[in-house]
């Protein structure tokens, strides 16, 4: 019988935490104005979309029925409403701080029939043999489950309330948790409204942090220890406290697209531009790895002086300069008079790639990689010239163009016109065919700087496919090659200067990205259901 139990709970648990996607309802407003974190979850519509759902209901049903469960019990999996919560309406995760030595989290879902959730708390005291210390007040049931964990419900909202304190040594609240979830249920009724949900109302997933609650937080972390240096680095943040950020996560035919906007960043005056990607004719259409920032050195030297010239801004750099160092440093007026100059003669992308990477079970393996700096003038590599001059093995080979070997890697570094760059296997070259031609290229055009991984292209190569198999058992490659298959790429980007999307395709875009990875490991996920 416990372990049917226990079987039951573990059903119960999963049906409140399978919530879908909705809008905001009464139910929301049990979530605290005080959040300093709020996540919506959708994960109802999220194992739908991977195929999940039906094969862990049949899965535990199954269990249950050769347990002999009663026939109430298996309802619940019949149909998740039976269980009295909306597991179609989504659910919120959310925490602030009580005082500087605890913080509440709680969790709120949609009820969709007080009566059923009362059925499903007399079965499992039945099933446990126990009368649960449970409290009727202003119309809401409330339940201990431990001295600072409780459950709570009425027509509107579920909350399972926490209270965690952050040092062993503090103070305990003097307030009980279920006073806390009492006054979230109210909201419900009152109208009291939530203001702290999350944006990118629909998404698998969403969250919101808010900067002020969260230095209050930190601040509470640091509490009696008083850490001087710790303070300093929180208090180097206070410019951001009105800061907001907003995230969103998405399965989708073919890729699983994530976003993060920000609101309330102290503003700036610099204009950052946009990708040129001038610098992808040296960067092969096939290339493992690509990163490309557009640089303006003049505006960002301009708008830093700027910032200098309030004592406040240089005070801070110089403390969080120093913490770093470890001792005194050189203040950062004097830095910026040695390297402003250097600086401000960058114009353009600044670009990484690794083109290809072979011959890596021998000493010496094949590189062909390139990063390019394009500048005005020469006065960084009049500077950086003697540094590589000196460097054992390097010789010149033209004017500003250096050759280094290196554990008998070739490369070269030099200034080419109005392009500083470092490459191998040989001096900056076009490609036959460039990366404007790669299936990334539409989704980076535009943006304020990108990062890359091409899946596709890295996983395709003999030698990395050897160390995988070299890395797992028979049965494990199987399943591993098979996923490594879908990924096409990865690509990291800023669309906006207030936004940066992470989207990884699969060379499939015809299913949802989600069901495609869960299909192939579904008989180990299956295996390891059946044996709970």
């Amino acid at each position: 019988m416990k372990k049917l139990f226990i079987r039951l709970v573990a059903v119960v648990s999963f049906a409140i935490m399978m919530v879908g996607c909705g809008t905001g309802d009464s139910y929301t407003n049990a979530v605290s104005n005080q959040s300093m974190i709020v996540t919506e979850f959708n994960a109802y519509h999220v194992m739908q979309k991977s195929g999940m759902y039906d094969e862990l209901i049949s899965a535990a049903k199954a269990a249950l029925v050769s347990e002999n469960a009663p026939a109430y019990a298996i309802s619940l999996l019949d149909d998740l409403l039976n269980s009295g919560v909306d597991v179609k309406a989504p659910m919120y995760a959310y925490a602030y701080m009580l005082d500087n030595n605890n913080v509440y989290m709680g969790l709120v879902a949609k009820t969709y029939d007080v009566e059923k959730l009362n059925a499903l708390i007399a079965f499992i005291e039945s099933e446990n043999r126990e009368t649960l210390n449970k409290v009727v007040m202003n119309g809401c049931t409330l339940i201990d489950l431990d001295s600072d964990i409780a459950f709570g419900y009425n027509e509107n909202a579920v909350v399972l309330g926490a209270i965690e304190s952050l040092h062993y040594y503090g103070k305990r609240p003097h307030v009980d948790v279920k006073e806390l979830i009492s006054e979230a249920l109210a909201n419900t009724v009152n109208g009291n409204s939530c203001d702290k949900l999350p944006s990118f109302a629909g998404s698998d997933i969403a969250c919101r942090m808010d900067m002020s609650p969260i230095l209050d937080f930190l601040k509470g972390i640091n509490g009696r220890g008083n850490d001087q240096e710790i303070a300093a680095i929180i208090a180097s943040f206070e410019g951001m406290r009105d800061a907001k950020f907003n995230f969103a996560g998405n399965f989708v035919k073919g890729s699983i697209d994530c976003e993060l906007e920000w609101s309330g960043l102290p503003k700036v005056g610099y204009k950052a531009p946009t990708c040129s990607n001038d610098n992808l004719k040296y960067v092969s259409k096939d290339a493992w790895f690509v990163a490309n920032l557009p640089f303006s050195g003049k505006d960002i030297i301009e708008e830093f002086n700027k910032a200098l010239e309030n004592n406040t801004n240089r005070e801070a750099i110089d403390t969080a300069t120093t913490i770093a160092m470890g001792k005194p440093f050189m203040n950062i007026k004097s830095i910026m008079a040695l390297v402003g100059p250097m600086i401000s003669s960058v114009d353009g992308d600044i670009t990484i790639a690794l083109n290809k990477l072979a011959n890596l079970n021998i000493n010496v393996p094949t590189i062909d990689a390139v990063a390019i700096v394009p500048v005005e003038d020469k006065s960084i590599m009049n500077l950086a010239s003697g540094a590589i001059a000196s460097i054992p093995g390097a010789r010149s080979v033209d004017d500003n163009i250096y050759q280094i070997s290196a554990d008998g890697v070739v490369a070269y570094i030099g200034q080419k016109k109005d392009l500083l760059f470092a490459s191998t296997p040989a001096i900056i070259e076009k490609k036959s065919k460039p990366a404007t031609e790669a299936n990334w290229y539409s989704e980076v055009k535009g943006s304020y700087g990108y990062l890359v991984f091409n899946a596709a292209s890295i996983f395709a190569c003999p030698e990395i496919r050897s160390e995988i198999a070299n890395e797992c058992s028979r049965d494990e490659l199987f399943y591993v090659n098979r996923f490594i298959d879908l990924f096409d790429y990865a690509v990291i980007s800023i669309p906006s200067l207030e936004s940066v999307s992470y989207r990884l395709v699969l060379k499939n875009d015809s299913e949802n990205a989600l069901k495609q990875m869960f299909d192939i490991v579904k008989p180990l996920f299956m295996k390891e259901m059946m044996g709970l």
